[in-house]
């Protein structure tokens, strides 16, 4: 039964042809393709391909209830590259994962010259950054993108003196009413495809705890301001006066007639270097505005609040952005902030802009590999004249299985959120299945990673078979989906998502105790032996806490009844354990936690030990304590 099915699944995900490969963009080794191919199934393979807006795609079909490209089913269609350069700066705040992915595109694509800091090596070191770079309960986001468009490629005529046909098996399908026609070819047509490159940083802020949150927002206010200095402002180019809809989105750089001197892109690179410069002449560093804002807030609070920088680059030469932006502080470490925010802005500012000038003919999309192919645009067939074999235009056949219903428009976003979940969590699973520390994992932990792979590949066999029949009949697929969906889609357990697999620094024996007094004097709260020198952090960037029961079970909360886990750190003193420095206080394990140099020299040549006055881990017994950091 189990061949049936893998058989059946990969014949649905060959309704979905590739067509043609990628070319002429793009720089990464084939063989680091290869090695990351390698790693997942065919079916996957297949769906890759699909799901990945940055191949190759204008001639190519488009399914509009998946979101995935088809095969390219029309005959005298040919591509023109349009040499158009714009460049744009965008600052957001609090994106979450699936905001952050619509920027970047998801999937397996090494054609496209990519860096990623702050975060191992992966399958698509996309999908990480995007949950690594997301806003959570303990955490606010400020996100700018920097995006360089070269041009676009448009699909045109091979051949002018003739119109766009059908090829013959498809134009057979649609004369037969054929759904098979619809799963191959889609119900629309790619028609544009930016080339492009960009740069996403987000600074991320973390709360140690609730009542920091609390107090933070309370001076600060809910919207954080812009810590990088730019990206909200209003500009103005030579040729022309850009006026934003959103004071959150600054357009510069647009040419679109030949300049005085250089191509037209090398151009639009330095009237974007030139505005950012003057931007930021006075305020290298944090902004000025969130410098007002901070000294609002009181010094016991901003020890508690840090920065983490996440740093995510698509084209250009990304080989430098790790060793550049890759850093956290602490807001009460404001020169050490400053100097990070300092290095962001000299990058962003000059040194991804300077990767991408042209130096050879640039109207040649195949003569640059710095860019790569980003997201592009549909049409629906009937929107272009199609002939038939009898030389008569066959578009209202095709329109006629179109719906542009609300209903309908709900329901394809609910399919392709659906797939696109189902294929995330396949290749973070992959990811940490094949992670060097996988077999060092909790117990359930490793049992949740291979039962999710499992579920993925389960819930898109289920879409995909429940989807090739919608064109049957779409108004019974849109209306009965949430209904149908649950025979074959089952939800993922959230533990999923806080699952990482980095590298453990430290594991000891706890188990709580009460407080010990001598003489009616605190005496000590240690549960554990020293056991970490916070030294071994230097070359990571982040760590956090995990709890093992006696099983080797990942403790969490709800499965005591939602008690506290929070523990305690101190640094080791001969006199007394209550005279120890206290390293870090009150910390919830599972909880990501930046490293600074603060964190890193606060003890000293003196090793930790855990600590606490929290009686509720009486109820755990006996555990592990782990330490983990990347």
């Amino acid at each position: 039964m189990k061949f049936f099915i893998h058989i059946q699944f990969i014949s649905i995900f060959l309704l979905f042809s590739c067509g043609k490969g990628p070319t002429g963009v793009g720089s990464a080794p084939a063989s680091s393709n290869d090695a990351k191919q390698g790693l997942i199934s065919n079916d996957m393979k297949a769906l890759n391909l699909k799901i990945d807006d940055r191949y190759d795609s204008v001639g190519k079909g488009f399914d509009s209830i998946t979101g995935l490209t088809a095969e390219r089913c029309l005959e005298n269609d040919s591509v023109n590259f349009v040499l158009e350069p714009t460049s744009n700066v965008t600052y957001d705040e609090n994106l979450n994962s699936e905001q952050l992915l619509s920027k970047l595109g998801i999937g397996i694509n090494s054609n496209i010259p990519l860096e990623v800091s702050g975060i191992p090596l992966t399958l698509s070191p996309e999908v990480q950054f995007s949950k690594e770079s997301s806003f959570s309960i303990l955490s606010k986001t400020a996100t700018i993108t920097i995006e360089i468009v070269k041009g676009y490629n448009q699909l045109v005529k091979k051949d002018t003196k003739f119109e766009y046909s059908l090829k013959d098996v498809h134009y057979k399908n649609l004369k037969e009413n054929n759904s098979s026609f619809f799963n191959i070819c889609g119900d629309e047509i790619v028609t544009k495809q930016n080339v492009k490159a960009q740069l996403l940083i987000t600074a991320k802020f973390i709360y140690s705890d609730a009542k920091t949150k609390k107090d933070f927002e309370t001076a600060m206010g809910v919207s954080i301001p812009n810590p990088f200095s730019f990206g909200n402002n209003k500009i103005k180019n030579e040729t022309a006066t850009v006026e934003n809809a959103s004071p959150s989105i600054l357009s510069v750089g647009t040419q679109t007639e030949s300049p005085k001197s250089g191509s037209k892109l090398n151009s639009v690179i330095l009237f974007l270097k030139n505005t950012l410069s003057g931007l930021l002449k006075g305020a290298e560093g944090m902004s000025p505005g969130i410098k007002v804002k901070l000294n609002l807030v009181n010094k016991e609070t901003l020890q508690n609040v840090s920065i983490a920088i996440k740093a995510i680059q698509l084209g250009g030469n990304p080989n430098k952005l790790n060793g550049i932006i890759n850093s956290s502080c602490r807001l009460s470490e404001p020169s050490s902030c400053d100097i990070i925010f300092k290095n962001i802005q000299k990058y962003a500012a000059n040194d991804f802009p300077d990767q991408l000038n042209e130096t050879i003919d640039s109207n040649d999309v195949n003569s640059n590999k710095k860019f790569y192919y980003g997201e592009y645009q549909t049409s629906l067939y009937s929107n272009i004249v199609i002939l038939g074999p009898n030389k008569k235009n066959i578009s209202n056949d095709i329109l006629k299985y179109s719906d542009g219903s609300l209903n309908f428009t709900n329901f394809k976003l609910k399919v392709r959120q659906d797939i696109r979940t189902s294929f995330q969590n396949y290749l973070r699973g992959k990811d940490i299945q094949n992670s060097k520390t996988f077999n060092i994992l909790a117990n359930d932990e490793q049992a949740l990673v291979k039962s999710t792979i499992e579920l993925s590949e389960n819930n898109l066999y289920g879409l995909f078979r429940f989807i090739a029949n919608c064109y049957n009949n779409i108004n019974v697929c849109q209306n009965d989906y949430e209904l149908n969906k649950k025979m074959f889609y089952k939800d993922y357990d959230k533990n999923f998502d806080d699952i990482r697999a980095w590298n453990l620094l430290a594991s000891v024996q706890a188990n709580w105790q009460p407080i010990r007094y001598v003489l009616g004097v605190f005496n000590s709260d240690r549960i554990t032996e020293d056991f970490f020198m916070t030294s071994n952090f230097k070359g990571y960037n982040s760590f956090f806490i995990k709890y093992l029961d006696k099983n080797r079970n990942k403790v969490l909360s709800e499965k005591y009844g939602g008690i506290s886990l929070a523990s305690s750190y101190r640094c080791h003193d001969w006199l007394s354990d209550a005279l120890g420095k206290v390293w870090l206080h009150e910390v919830t394990p599972n909880i990501v936690i930046p490293i600074s140099d603060a964190i890193t020299n606060v003890c000293g040549s003196k090793a930790t030990f855990a600590c606490t006055h929290n009686s509720d881990l009486e109820k755990i017994g006996p555990f592990y304590l782990e330490i983990w950091a990347q």
